[in-house]
């Protein structure tokens, strides 16, 4: 009985064998978490960017904005998706705004990110902006 207490000398490969298939088992969660939030990330800036990308063409009709944001999307997420299974794309462009939709499916895990931005027209836009330093200008004048 005393040689079978007395004798631990595999007890050691066995602690070690457990440890090491649990730290791997982390390891690899750690690394499929850390793919998912870099595509979750890269999917939800796509999407900002294929609208912002969409509503540029404020002078186009919506076939065209939608087929820019379209390519805007196939142009940043090519080769760029770390494990994603699929991610389905879905362009609205009405009046003056324009809506991407994206689905991404990672494993077990599914993300869904959408953008709208509204077309701005950029003459318009510098000219308010050149008024309203004026306003601010004028403002620090009277001040003074």
């Amino acid at each position: 009985m005393k040689k079978i207490i007395k004798d631990q000398r595999g007890s050691f490969t066995i602690e070690a064998a457990i440890v090491i298939s649990f730290l791997v088992f982390i390891i690899t969660g750690i690394l499929f978490l850390s793919f998912f939030l870099y595509d979750r990330c890269l999917v939800e800036r796509t999407a900002a960017m294929a609208a912002l990308r969409g509503s540029e063409a404020i002078w186009e009709d919506n076939e065209v904005r939608c087929q820019r944001s379209e390519e805007a999307i196939d142009q940043i997420l090519k080769g760029r998706l770390l494990g994603a299974d699929s991610v389905e794309k879905r362009v609205k462009a009405e009046g003056s705004r324009v809506t991407v939709s994206l689905f991404m499916k990672f494993k077990w895990w599914e993300f869904r990110a959408e953008a709208e931005k509204k077309a701005v027209n950029p003459v318009l836009f510098i000219r308010n902006c050149r008024k309203g330093l004026e306003l601010i200008h004028k403002e620090k004048r009277e001040e003074e």
